[in-house]
């Protein structure tokens, strides 16, 4: 992820590609990749091999559909939430699904984990959308996502309910590509004005409440409570 955006820092720390380069992160990636895949080889459960299979997939599916994205500027929230699914939100559903298969939990205790995984996934990439609007220590570089021509929810919702010639003004340096940084923050600054980050706030929080209806049901106290804790862990990270 970290070579796919050219980031140089993460979580307030620099990446590895930063401290080394791209191909000593990517040979990284590669081998993390396939210890996982022999991790759940080693299960002997062919749903297990099948889901850490079919995520690597994904992921990557999620990354090329948000460049094609990039170069098609499509600016309709349906289409950023599937991007957003599969480039983020998968790897959080996988991961509690696997959990609950690793136990042997009905299928209905599967669906629901993975359900919540993909909810608390879509949180984190919403959170994680916010914080390219604000220049606070946040432990990444700031209007990186407009730089390279990622439109996330707060600028798509203010750019939808712009007046039409502020939008024309708005898309024209979106398409041209004129990333000055003059202009990112003028893109910056219009989405904050006009109501994108308070949408995207209102979207987390209605995922959060679905969420929270989700671990309500658990019956074991300690595992509502660690999920609630990571639930609002998420919402609320600083970085």
């Amino acid at each position: 992820d970290d070579v796919v955006d050219e980031s140089k820092m993460r979580r307030g720390m620099a990446s590895l590609n930063a401290i080394y380069d791209n191909k000593m992160a990517v040979l990284a990636g590669d081998y993390f990749l396939s210890t996982a895949l022999i991790k759940s080889v080693l299960t002997g459960n062919i749903d297990i091999i099948s889901n850490i299979s079919d995520l690597g997939r994904d992921l990557a599916e999620g990354e090329l559909n948000q460049l094609s994205l990039v170069k098609e500027l499509i600016l309709v929230e349906k289409e950023y939430f599937e991007v957003i699914k599969k480039k983020t939100a998968s790897l959080m559903s996988v991961c509690m699904r696997v959990g609950a298969i690793s136990v042997n939990a009905t299928e209905e205790a599967i669906a629901m984990f993975s359900k919540l995984g993909e909810l608390l996934g879509l949180c984190f990439q919403l959170r994680d959308d916010i914080f390219d609007y604000f220049t606070d220590s946040i432990g990444k570089p700031t209007g990186n996502d407009i730089r390279e021509g990622k439109v996330t929810l707060p600028l798509l919702y203010a750019l939808r309910e712009a007046p039409e010639e502020e939008r024309k003004d708005l898309l024209s340096i979106i398409l041209s590509y004129n990333y000055t940084d003059e202009n990112i923050q003028k893109l910056i600054g219009y989405a904050k004005d006009h109501g994108g980050i308070d949408y995207a706030y209102h979207k987390i929080e209605e995922l959060k409440a679905e969420s929270e209806k989700i671990i309500a049901t658990i019956a074991d106290i300690e595992v509502r409570e660690a999920l609630n804790v990571a639930l609002d862990y998420i919402v609320e990270r600083a970085y």
